[in-house]
């Protein structure tokens, strides 16, 4: 029998050769494939374990809790208690007094951390800060303002949060 490939070669074969050659080059792609995919695992693997590592270099442990910060200025009192928890999420809590008139409000949201700026998502709502911690004092600056939160001591296992208005 003769056969023509693509390359426009003639060459005789028996049917049973060309069965048997067509099985070698079937065997011979599979491992083929089977090398390019181990590769590619490999690569894939690599990345993710290098794109863990990022996102852990980002987490900050210290951050992880309860906040506070108080104001009293003009018979006017407001206080905020914001709480960071370890899946980037969080809820701030915030009591307005004026004139005998109490205003509270729980807003939660989530966060992510790059070095030391924070993005807070609130519903459509995204707001970029920098931070910083040292001795127990949260400092967030914004463009408007800078507020410094002191943070709450935590009793058997949860946060123990007081404020007295």
């Amino acid at each position: 029998m003769k056969t023509t490939n693509t390359l426009q070669k003639t060459t005789d074969l028996k049917p049973s050769q060309n069965k048997n050659e067509m099985l070698t080059l079937s065997v011979l792609k599979l491992k083929k494939m089977k090398t390019i995919s181990i590769v590619f695992l490999m690569f894939i693997t690599v990345g993710l374990v290098c794109s863990c590592d990022k996102e852990q270099d980002d987490f900050s442990p210290e951050l992880i809790g309860t906040w506070f910060f108080e104001e009293n200025a003009d018979g006017m009192v407001s206080s905020e208690r914001l709480t960071f928890s370890a899946n980037n999420t969080g809820s701030v809590d915030m009591l307005h007094v004026e004139n005998g008139i109490t205003a509270k409000e729980l807003l939660k949201f989530t966060y992510s951390i790059n070095k030391n700026e924070m993005t807070v998502f609130m519903g459509e709502e995204t707001n970029q800060s920098t931070y910083s911690i040292s001795n127990n004092k949260l400092t967030i600056s914004t463009s408007e303002e800078t507020v410094a939160y002191t943070k709450l001591p935590e009793v058997g296992g949860s946060n123990v949060n007081i404020a007295i208005l």
